[in-house]
Order: structure tokens, then sequence, then C-alpha cells
């Protein structure tokens, strides 16, 4: 996360679900009253703002994202939380990221990340 990137939202996987809160764990996308991430399993939660804001995600050339990493502790496992916000600062979302057996959020490749969103999330590094 030390690049210019941008997150995408594959719009097949998003395009009826962008407004509510989602789990992705083990490249599958399911909702949030329906998921059931097995134990210790890396998994991300999609938490939308208002649906339509959460929509422009899928639009939007311009993103900023504020990510706040949580290395793991007593109380909490490692987690990355990546906070969505227009260029004109609306808020759009929330992709909140646990990977429970890893030590720390240094320790989490792009590989490991793309193993729990599949294809449904991409990243793009910026040169």
């Amino acid at each position: 996360m030390r690049e210019e990137f941008r997150i995408h939202f594959a719009i097949e996987s998003w395009t009826n679900r962008i407004g509510t809160a989602q789990v992705l764990s083990a490249k599958k996308l399911s909702s949030l009253e329906t998921a059931k991430p097995s134990e210790g399993a890396d998994y991300c939660i999609w938490l939308p703002a208002a649906p339509a804001a959460a929509r422009r995600v899928l639009t939007e050339e311009t993103i900023a994202y504020v990510v706040t990493p949580h290395d793991q502790d007593a109380q909490f496992a490692t987690s990355i939380v990546v906070k969505f916000n227009s260029p004109d600062a609306v808020h759009l979302g929330t992709l909140q990221c646990i990977f429970p057996r890893a030590p720390s959020a240094a320790a989490i490749d792009f590989r490991r990340w793309l193993l729990t969103v599949g294809e449904h999330l991409s990243i793009e590094i910026k040169p």
C-alpha cells in the first residue's frame, strides 16, 4: 500500500450487491446474512455507506482511500481497513479485511488477499 493504487469492484459481481453488506472469503462473495467463512479463514466485509453513495465506487474514476492496518494483538486479529471516499469527500463505504492467522499487516501479500477476494475485487497499482 505504499504505491498509488485503485481497487476495482467487478461489475458482474457487484451491480446488485454494492448497496448492501457483503462478505468475501475463499474467493466467494456472500451476503452478510448468509456468509459462513470457516473458522480461522481470512475474509473481507464490504460495509457500504448509503446505497446511492456506494454505487459510486463502480463508476468513479477518482477515489480517495484511507488505509488503516492493525497488527494482531491480545484482543484483535490482524486487519486492513480501507475507507473509500469520493473526491467531494462523500464516504462511499469501507472494506474491512481480517487475517486471523497473520501476525502483522505487513505479512499480508497480494496473493493472500487475492485468495480471499477472488475475481470480485482487483487492485491496480499506478506507476
